[in-house]
């Protein structure tokens, strides 16, 4: 399978390139990870959910959703992260 025709398939039945898909995963993954352990350190999340170190995942929240680590821990407690589970289903 060619990079070229996984990208062509992906887009026309989800409508999102892979790369789209694979961010939108991951961060359900550390919003899923962090609701069953609030506790759970950003290093475990981050290995946790793919990425390399807590570095990657405080690059990886700040460039694709304008939050930090703490920010979002914060908005989980607070209840006031409004999530759409469109990958992964929330345990």
């Amino acid at each position: 399978m060619s990079r070229g025709w996984l990208a062509k398939v992906m887009k026309t039945s989800c409508g999102l390139s892979p790369k789209e898909v694979l961010r939108q995963v991951r961060y359900e993954k550390i919003v899923q990870l962090m609701e069953n352990d609030i506790e759970a350190t950003s290093y475990s999340i981050a290995k946790d959910s793919g990425l390399s170190s807590e570095d990657a995942l405080r690059m990886f929240l700040r460039r694709h959703y304008d939050t930090n680590f703490r920010g979002l821990r914060r908005q989980i407690i607070n209840g006031k992260l409004q999530m759409e589970w469109q990958w992964l289903e929330n345990e």
